[in-house]
Formats: structure tokens, sequence, C-alpha cells
């Protein structure tokens, strides 16, 4: 087999391969869901633009627009006291209200080196990433009280410092005036491989949110795959 012939058979089974990765990670948010009795609201691409749709688009995007599970916020949306869902609209400074979404990164070599002040990390050269020995798969789990603030996990322009502390904490909460907290737990994606392993970690958002007063819980259900 040529190298030619060898490097596009590694492109077909990368893509198999990347169609199960992905085809599990919905599923482990099916799980979530289910487990936390939440509703899922819709998803946002965080390292890159959305993928192009409905013929827009133009060929100088980076190839990472077409690779939005790179980085991708599973958000589960908002809820009231009764553990309602709420619409943003139909949000009230008179009462409680709750938020809940969880990233998946696929990678964070990319952060990981922000942190290293002499390393100059750039998001479409991953030769300057951290190796993929020393990076880390993550599942960052993020649950507020009456506050939703982007900018806790927002990327910034080219050339600015990256929010890795919500990347690579694995523990913290921030409080942002009175009644109002935003909480973030990291845990590695290998924890959630099986359901026992993936269920203490539920448990353990659940002891954090508890901590700050915010009121998701585990429930007693079953997980069924598709």
């Amino acid at each position: 087999m040529s190298n030619n012939s060898n490097i596009l058979k590694q492109v077909r089974e990368s893509y198999r391969f990347l169609f199960e990765y992905q085809t599990r990670m919905l599923n482990l948010m099916s799980y979530i869901e289910k487990r936390f009795a939440l509703t899922y609201s819709g998803g946002h691409s965080k390292f890159s633009n959305p993928a192009p749709k409905n013929g827009k688009g133009s060929l100088d995007l980076w190839a990472w627009d077409w690779l939005n599970m790179y980085y991708y916020e599973f958000h589960f949306g908002f809820y009231n006291n009764q553990l309602t869902t709420i619409s943003p609209q139909q949000i009230s400074k008179d009462d409680d209200y709750y938020g809940f979404s969880v990233f998946l990164l696929s990678d964070d070599g990319y952060f990981q080196n922000h942190l290293d002040a002499t390393t100059n990390v750039d998001r479409i050269k991953i030769d300057s990433f951290k190796s993929v020995e020393e990076s880390k798969t993550r599942l960052i789990f993020v649950a507020s009280k009456n506050i939703w603030d982007i900018s806790c996990w927002q990327m910034p322009k080219s050339g600015h410092t990256p929010q890795s502390d919500f990347i690579t904490k694995d523990l913290h909460g921030k409080p942002f005036g009175e009644n109002q907290v935003m909480v973030f737990k990291s845990f590695d994606l290998e924890h959630f491989f099986e359901e026992q392993n993936a269920l203490h970690c539920l448990k353990e958002f659940e002891r954090l949110c508890s901590l700050h007063s915010i009121c998701f819980k585990v429930v007693d259900n079953q997980f069924e795959t598709k």
C-alpha cells in the first residue's frame, strides 16, 4: 500500500471512529439529562464557529468549524424552584432561577499550554498544543443560581488569553452578588465509561450544587440507549 493510500485509509478509520465517539457522547448527554431530570435545550460550539450550513460559509474558514464537538456546550436550560423548565424571557428578578450546562472538551491541549506564559499557542497551529499524551479529555459541569455569565467560558478574540481556569481547575464556585453563584466541576471523561463511576461523578456534582443552594439533584431512573 502506498503512503498516500495508507493516509486515506487512516482518514476513513478516523471518521468512523469519530462517529462512534460522538454517538457515545450523545448517549452520555442523554444519560445526564435523565439522571438530573433535565430538558436539553440546544448546544453551542465553543472552540470555533458553528459548522456552515444552508449553503453558507467560505473556504477560508477554519477546519475546526466543521468539527464542532471538539469543544461543545450542551445546554440544559433554565429552571424555577420546582425544577420546571422556563425560558430566558420568563426569568424574573423576584424569583430564583437555575441554569445547567455540560461542556465536552475532547482535547484540552490548547488550554494546557496557555498556562505556560512562555508558550505561544494558536488554535489553528495544533503543533503548539500540549502533546496528546499530556492532554486530557474533560466533561465540565456548570450550574448556577440567579446568574448565567458566559464570560466564564467564552473564547477570547485572537491574541487574548482564554479562560483556562474554567478548563483546568477541577472544582470552584464563583459568587457574583447576593444570592448569585455559579459552580464548575471538571471530570476526566474516562470516569464516565462505566455507569457506576459516572453516577458517582454526578453525585459529586449534586453535592457541590447543594453546598451553594442550587437545587439540581440526581434522580433514580434508568438510562435507555438508543
